[in-house]
């Protein structure tokens, strides 16, 4: 039935296809449709190419017996995804056409009263912008092209430059790729199931959680293997099943058309040991991670084109739900966070009033300042120079202490010194189990400074230094040590570096990895101590243990590594031995492990003749 769907769809839009009209009395008219399949609500826009550029917008007018409507000189498409508009008299050369968002049926059926007749599933686009690029035509005449995945992928993957021609070179290409060699199928074919078969898998890669961008870039690269979730599938952990009453805390975008929740808005949540998230009167399924990161664990609401990524599912402690919208990745795209309702206020700093100094530091560029202190009203100054900020200045004052292990700030002046009230003027303390502050992040500019203090008089517990450590080497490629009840002897199995400059290794066997990074401002040479808190900061040593729960140096922990043994030919190393101590952090400081016992060797395979 759906090639059957998709035929009658494509007569409609053949027959637009064939009509003309002169909606401005003299200008050309542009006929044509946006199809995944067809995109009901999508804006289109006319922008001139000039150089090759993108250029001006245009204004556009409804062509004759057109069934959009006109909003801001942009063409909105009806349910059949149709376009039919009038350029302005005197309108030449090429146009680059844009459409943004807009919803389609899974079934590739049409929208209708929201819902897709046949069981579809309607998928949101948000802020997903397909294109394509057309000729002018006469005045009088009418000119028609369609706006596909693949289109897209001939626009974007065209360079600089581009014309008309160009597009049409490009998307023959393609074309002869992802259809097959001498396939018919123009930019003015109306698109089918049967013409351009691919529409159907892409429909599914996006029912599944993947993006336009990544359809796009795998049409480009001439394939229709499309990655369904940007990821690969995942499983809640068990510890973070059930009910939760959250509060929204509105981010970069907010909900705008996505979605319903406002500033301070209580969400109930349902995390199901069935790997379901029930959130917004919708039950989600086949949540899937992405990037390798272990933390979040992401749900996608399809038809409303929201994500939701919880966090700390490594780790086994509820953080927050963060709400995106994946057309538009990282910060462009934060709609906002659901989060645990706590303590807030100033009066969550007060059990944290005091004097801290600095201890060293694990992020960023070399701070300048030496201790810092929380007042009893909650004001936060340092000695020296750092990010002072008073409790009247304060915004928002969060604690996360429960499911975080932090208190975050944000700021309602600038203290990141770029000028205006950001994202990123905010300061976060990290609490370790026992009530201590332990960690002060925040950022200058867009760059986080991560500092450990402890209360003044105090000191952190010391770590046993590598170069008088007695651990034994392993013989063989291989990284030795024990973390706790964590025993390590794993083969390495990927190795990297130079020795002007830094070494990787990271060591492997079933769910347990480790990785020991060491880099120094002068290189890698023999009997010297490399630290994770001091110079460069790039010395690291983290793990995934077979429990699944990252630690890191990096989440404020220090290490020593020391080279024992150092083999190399001009900058290739070509051995490389030593031991190591570390004391590693999960995600939200809440467990320390140290490792006392670290050791390394690492021999690189013979050249062959």
């Amino acid at each position: 039935m759906r090639s059957i769907r998709l035929l009658l769809g494509a007569a409609a839009l053949a027959m637009l296809a064939a009509c003309s009209g002169d909606g401005d009395g003299g200008g050309a008219t542009i006929s044509g449709g946006v199809v995944k399949g067809p995109v009901l609500g999508s804006t289109v826009c006319a922008f001139a190419l000039t150089g090759g550029a993108k250029g001006a917008a245009v204004p556009l007018a409804l062509g004759a017996g057109a069934a959009g409507s006109i909003s801001g000189g942009c063409y909105v498409t009806p349910a059949d995804g149709s376009y039919n508009f009038a350029l302005p008299a005197g309108t030449s050369g090429d146009l680059l056409i844009e459409a943004t968002g807009g919803s389609f049926c899974s079934n590739e059926s049409q929208v209708a009263a929201g819902a897709c007749t046949g069981g579809g599933t309607v998928i949101n686009l948000g802020g997903a912008v397909m294109s394509s690029i057309v000729a002018v035509p006469a005045a009088g005449s009418n000119a028609t092209v369609f706006t596909t995945p693949l289109t897209t992928a001939a626009v974007t993957g065209g360079g600089a430059g581009m014309t008309s021609a160009r597009f049409n070179e490009r998307f023959n290409t393609l074309a002869g790729r992802v259809i097959g060699a001498g396939t018919a199928v123009t930019p003015a074919t109306p698109p089918t199931a049967t013409n351009q078969p691919y529409l159907a898998t892409a429909a599914t890669a996006l029912q599944n959680g993947g993006t336009l961008s990544s359809v796009v870039t795998a049409l480009n690269n001439g394939t229709t293997t499309f990655t369904a979730t940007g990821g690969v599938p995942g499983t809640v952990n068990a510890a973070l099943a059930g009910s939760r009453d959250l509060i929204f805390r509105v981010g970069n975008i907010g909900c705008g058309s996505l979605c319903t929740y406002t500033e301070g808005m209580t969400v109930t949540v349902v995390i199901g040991t069935d790997n379901t998230l029930v959130v917004g009167g919708k039950t989600l399924s086949n949540p899937f991670v992405r990037d390798g990161n272990l933390h979040e664990i992401i749900w996608l609401d399809a038809a409303a084109g929201v994500e939701y990524a919880l966090s700390d599912n490594s780790g086994a402690n509820f953080n927050e739900i963060n709400v995106a919208d994946p057309a538009r990745p990282g910060y462009a795209g934060f709609i906002g966070q659901l989060r645990m309702p706590e303590a807030s206020g100033t009066a969550a700093l007060q059990a944290l009033a005091g004097t801290y100094t600095f201890v060293q530091q694990y992020q960023g560029n070399d701070v300048a300042w030496t201790a810092m202190t929380i007042a009893a009203n909650g004001d936060i100054s340092f000695t020296g120079t750092g990010p002072n900020l008073t409790a009247a200045n304060m915004g928002t004052v969060t604690s996360f202490i429960q499911q975080a292990g932090n208190i975050n700030i944000a700021a309602l002046t600038d203290i990141n010194g770029v000028g205006g009230v950001t994202y990123d003027d905010q300061i976060s303390l990290y609490v370790t189990p026992d009530g201590a502050l332990k960690d002060v992040v925040y950022y200058v500019g867009s760059s986080p400074r991560g500092v450990t203090v402890v209360a003044q008089g105090q000191s952190l517990p010391s770590l046993p230094q590598a170069s008088t450590s007695v651990a034994v080497i392993p013989a063989t490629n291989a990284i030795h040590g024990t973390a706790g009840a964590t025993v390590m002897n794993l083969p390495i199995t990927l190795f990297s570096g130079q020795a002007n400059g830094s070494f990787s290794m990271m060591a492997e066997s079933g769910a347990q990895r480790w990785n020991l990074n060491v880099s120094g401002a002068g290189g890698i040479l023999l009997n010297t101590n490399y630290s994770c808190v001091h110079g460069t900061r790039l010395t690291r040593v983290d793990s995934t243990p077979s429990s699944g729960v990252l630690r890191n140096t990096g989440e404020g922990g220090n290490c020593n590594v020391y080279i024992t043994h150092l083999v190399t030919s001009g900058n290739t190393i070509l051995e490389v031995k030593g031991r190591f101590t570390a004391e590693v952090y999960s995600y939200h400081r809440k467990d320390r492990t140290v490792i006392s016992d670290g050791a390394f060797s690492y021999v690189a395979p013979p050249v062959a003749p």
